[in-house]
C-alpha cells in the first residue's frame, strides 16, 4: 500500500514537471518560415554598427584606452562607426572661431561649448585603436562656414583614416520650428547655407567627405530628393534620422507594447524603403546615423527595459534589409532613457538595447535573403536571414508578442547538417537586469561568451524550433 501511494505522488511530480512543456507543444501557435536564397541587400558591412553622441561628448572622459569595460563593449560588436553631432551641435563652437564673430542665429546659446584640437585627437586616438571610424557634426545652427572649414580641416589632417566624414548641421529641416531660423525657413535657404558650408570646407581642405542632410522629419522626406538633385556630387555619405515614437514632453508616452507593435515595424518599412528609393539612383551609401526607440531622450521604462532588446535587434535587421550601410543609436551614459552603454560613477555595463544589438552583430556576417513568413493574424512573430560565408545561414525568429509562444517550422533552402541556437531572454518585458543572450550576461568586465549552444535537428531541409513570448532565437546551420 505504502509502495502504490509512493508511485503515485511520484507519477504527480513527474507530470508536474513535464506538463509545461506538453501544454506548450499543444497549446503554442505553429508559425512557418520558409528562407529562400534570393538576396535583396547588399553585404552587411563590417562597420554597419555604431553609435550616436551628443557633440559635447567630444570633450568628455569617456573616449580613452583606460575605461577598458567601454572598449570591450565596443570591441564585441567589432568595428563600427562614432557619430558625434545632436541637437546640442548647433551650440558647439571649434575653439578658432570667435563666438558670435560670424554667427547669424536667431536664439541665444544652450550651454555652448567649446571643442578643440586635443578634443578631436583623443577621440580619434581611441577610435584608431579600437578599429572605429568617427562622424563629425558641425555647427549649421550659428551659421558660419569659415568656423565649419577651419574645424573641418583640423579633423581630415589629424583624423586620418578613422575620419568617416563632416556631417553639416544637425536636422536642418526643423529649424523654421526650433528657431534656429525663422519661421520662413525652406529648401533654398537651407540650400544656400548648406552650399556655402560646402564650399567653404572645400576651399580650404580639398576632397573633405560630406555628410549629409541629417535630417529626421516630414518636411526632411521632401527636401532630400531635392538636395540629392541639386548636389549629390559634393556628397560623400547620405545621413539620415529615424525615430518610430516620440515622447511628448508632459504626456504619458508611448507603452512597450507600442514599440514592438506591428504599426511600428511597417512604419519603419515604409520609411526606409522611401529613403532607399530616393537615394538609389546616385548610388551613394545611405546611413541612418541617429536613430532609437523613442525620440525626446527615449521614454523610461521602455527605451531603457528588455523590450528595446527585441526591437532593436528585429529593426537592425530591417535596415540591413533595406541597403543602409549603418545605424548609429543615439544616446548618452544614462539610465533611464535610451542608451545601448550605460555609465554610472565610473562603471560601464550593457544596456538592454545592447543585448539585441549583439544577437544582430552576432548574424550580420553576409547578405539578407528573402524570408516568407506565414504566421497567424494574432501573433507577433517576425523573421530575417543573412547567407554567409562557408555555407552557413543564420537564421533569426524574434517573437514580439507579450502573451504567446510559437512553434516555429523553418524551412531551409538547401541541405544543412545541423544548426545551432542562441536565444535571447529576459526576466520581464520591463526588466533592466538578467537579460541573457545564449544562456549568459555581459559580464562586469565587458566580456560575452555564450553558453553552449542548444542544437538544432535538420532533417528534410526541415528545422522545427519553440520560440516563447518576449524572446527571440538565432540560429546558425552549418552545412
Amino acid at each position: 500500500m505504502r509502495f502504490r501511494q509512493s508511485s503515485s505522488w511520484i507519477g504527480l511530480l513527474f507530470t508536474a514537471l513535464l506538463w509545461p512543456l506538453y501544454a506548450f507543444a499543444q497549446s503554442a501557435p505553429v508559425v512557418n518560415v520558409r528562407v529562400t536564397q534570393e538576396p535583396i541587400a547588399p553585404a552587411i558591412p563590417k562597420d554597419f554598427l555604431g553609435l550616436s553622441y551628443e557633440a559635447p561628448a567630444l570633450t568628455s572622459p569617456y573616449f580613452d584606452l583606460s575605461n577598458k569595460v567601454y572598449v570591450q563593449l565596443l570591441r564585441n560588436l567589432g568595428p563600427g562607426s562614432f557619430r558625434f553631432g545632436g541637437n546640442s551641435v548647433e551650440s558647439t563652437f571649434w575653439l578658432q572661431a570667435p563666438i558670435g564673430a560670424n554667427q547669424t542665429a536667431r536664439r541665444p546659446l544652450r550651454r555652448p561649448t567649446v571643442i578643440t584640437g586635443s578634443d578631436l585627437d583623443r577621440v580619434f586616438r581611441f577610435a584608431h585603436a579600437i578599429g572605429w571610424h568617427v562622424i563629425l557634426g558641425v555647427n549649421l545652427g550659428h551659421f558660419d562656414p569659415q568656423m565649419a572649414a577651419d574645424e573641418a580641416h583640423y579633423a581630415v589632417t589629424h583624423g586620418g583614416s578613422a575620419l568617416t566624414g563632416i556631417e553639416i548641421g544637425n536636422e536642418a529641416d526643423l529649424y523654421g520650428g526650433n528657431g534656429w531660423r525663422t519661421r520662413e525657413w525652406n529648401y533654398t535657404q537651407y540650400h544656400h547655407d548648406f552650399t556655402a558650408y560646402v564650399g567653404a570646407i572645400e576651399q580650404k581642405t580639398p576632397g573633405t567627405p560630406i555628410v549629409a542632410p541629417a535630417f529626421c522629419c516630414s518636411q526632411g522626406y521632401r527636401w532630400l530628393p531635392q538636395l540629392l538633385r541639386d548636389d549629390a556630387s559634393k556628397i560623400h555619405l547620405v545621413s539620415f534620422h529615424m525615430y518610430p515614437l516620440y515622447h511628448a514632453p508632459g504626456s504619458k508616452g508611448p507603452t512597450a507594447e507600442q514599440l514592438l507593435s506591428t504599426k511600428v515595424a511597417n512604419w519603419e518599412d515604409q520609411h526606409l524603403q522611401e529613403l532607399a528609393s530616393d537615394v538609389a539612383p546616385y548610388h551613394l551609401p545611405l546611413r541612418m546615423a541617429e536613430t532609437n526607440s523613442v525620440a525626446g531622450g527615449g521614454m523610461p521604462g521602455v527605451s531603457d527595459t528588455y523590450v528595446a532588446a527585441l526591437w532593436v535587434a528585429d529593426y537592425l535587421f530591417r535596415v540591413a534589409e533595406h541597403g543602409l550601410s549603418g545605424v548609429n543609436f543615439h544616446g548618452g551614459f544614462f539610465r533611464g532613457g535610451y542608451s545601448p552603454i550605460w555609465e554610472q560613477n565610473g562603471v560601464f555595463s550593457a544596456a538592454p538595447e545592447y543585448y539585441g544589438i549583439l544577437l544582430f552583430h552576432k548574424a550580420a556576417q553576409g547578405r539578407p535573403v528573402q524570408v516568407q513568413v506565414d504566421v497567424p493574424s494574432d501573433l507577433n512573430v517576425v523573421a530575417h536571414a543573412v547567407a554567409g560565408s562557408r555555407g552557413r545561414l543564420y537564421v533569426a525568429i524574434i517573437n514580439k508578442d507579450f502573451q504567446n509562444g510559437a512553434e516555429v517550422h523553418l524551412q531551409l533552402p538547401s541541405s544543412f547538417r545541423h544548426g545551432e541556437m542562441l536565444r535571447l531572454s529576459g526576466p520581464a518585458a520591463n526588466a533592466q537586469e538578467g537579460i541573457t543572450l545564449g544562456g549568459r550576461t555581459v559580464s562586469a568586465d565587458g566580456t560575452w561568451s555564450p553558453a553552449d549552444p542548444e542544437r538544432v535537428k535538420v532533417s528534410d531541409r526541415m528545422a522545427v524550433v519553440s520560440v516563447p513570448a518576449l524572446s527571440a532565437a538565432l540560429i546558425t546551420f552549418y552545412k
